[in-house]
């Protein structure tokens, strides 16, 4: 199968999976702890910031290499 063919099958709901993962931890954490409800809200929400700042990043880089990965891979089939 061609590889051009299989990195487009995924589909664009898998780019969620990430993000559910970290709510899934942040409700976890926060679930666990005994403190004062108006502490764990601010908690809530400063690792929810957090977390989508690191996401966001983590996906810029991922997205980057697979693009300089697409780019050398390219340039080798102009190559032949």
């Amino acid at each position: 199968m061609n590889h051009y063919l299989s990195s487009k099958i995924s589909p664009k709901w898998l780019r969620l999976v990430p993000f559910l993962a970290m709510g899934g931890i942040i409700f976890t954490f926060n679930s666990t702890l005994e403190l004062n409800y108006m502490i764990r809200g601010y908690l809530l929400f400063l690792e929810a910031q957090i977390g989508i700042v690191i996401l966001y990043y983590w996906v810029t880089k991922v997205i980057r290499t697979n693009k300089k990965m697409s780019n050398l891979k390219g340039k080798k089939k102009d190559e032949k």
